[in-house]
């Protein structure tokens, strides 16, 4: 399975695969936020950036959500299963667009992107996943995006 989201080929893309879960109460929060994973992969302007296995999915989709609601400073994407900090971030440029950054990203980017192709993209994984987690894992995630 592959889910991309984007507003358009020159900017930003979420790509995930092999989605998965080991929720066994998916009443519980917590289990929701950390054990559905997928295979998650960013992609700017067609090139890799970023890609993790097993990336907590809805942690990411959770606080990125959360920051995309008021979307006027930085996004630092701090999982609570990675030693690793931030995992993946925006960075507010004078211009008022992002720069993105990772802890294991594939190139130094330089390109801004503009904050309504952020928007785009989050909502689009957002999307996908609330539809996904219940087609594919009967897990309903919409109270929590």
């Amino acid at each position: 399975m592959e889910s991309l989201s984007s507003s358009d080929a020159e900017s930003l893309i979420f790509a995930l695969h092999s989605l998965r879960s080991d929720v066994t109460d998916p009443a519980a929060d917590w289990q929701v936020l950390l054990y559905i994973t997928a295979d998650f992969s960013v992609y700017i302007s067609g090139q890799l950036f970023y890609s993790e296995e097993e990336f907590p999915i809805i942690e990411f989709a959770v606080q990125a959500n959360q920051w995309g609601q008021r979307l006027n400073g930085d996004f630092k994407y701090i999982s609570m299963e990675a030693e690793e900090s931030p995992l993946l971030s925006f960075e507010k440029q004078a211009s008022g667009n992002y720069r993105i950054s990772a802890y294991y990203q594939e190139f130094i980017s330089e390109a801004e992107i503009p904050k309504q192709s952020i928007e785009a993209a989050m909502a689009k994984l957002i999307k996908d996943l609330r539809d996904t987690c219940w087609l594919t894992l009967k897990i309903d995630i919409s109270r929590m995006l």
